[in-house]
């Protein structure tokens, strides 16, 4: 399954599947990302997705996982990704968002946003249902 993964992110990147052309990343006013907990710890690659999703041009990104790992590494985070704020500290600090590169709020089950969690179980599932990963579902 990983390579059928691989081979459709691939395919994706190239832009081959027509049902990704229609997709307007301009239009993306915040994402959020449910990253597992072995992906968590791995701050190195977090950093990397960040600089993948400014290079993109999403301006606000909710990073969610189960455990909390992300909160307790925000600092790291926040003082490798330069130019990047807390999504709370630019409300309440009257920041001005378009002279940062990001916004970014680390929340988990903790802070009692299962939505983010459940809006992504969503998506997969009807990822799942349209038949996106093969045959094999499990």
């Amino acid at each position: 399954m990983g390579v059928v993964h691989a081979l459709e992110g691939r395919l994706i990147s190239w832009g081959l599947p027509r049902k990704y052309k229609s997709l307007h990343i301009s239009k993306i006013q915040y994402l959020a990302i449910v990253i597992e907990n072995e992906d968590a710890c791995r701050t190195s690659n977090v950093l990397e997705l960040l600089q993948w999703l400014e290079a993109l041009g999403i301006k606000h990104v909710c990073l969610y996982d189960n455990e909390g790992i992300l909160k307790k590494s925000k600092d790291l985070i926040l003082e490798q990704f330069d130019g990047a704020a807390m999504f709370q500290d630019t409300h309440e600090n009257n920041v001005l968002v378009d002279q940062l590169r990001m916004t970014l709020e680390f929340v988990s089950f903790s802070d009692g946003k299962e939505a983010v969690a459940r809006a992504a179980n969503v998506l997969l599932t009807k990822y799942i249902n349209s038949g996106g990963t093969g045959s094999d579902q499990g």
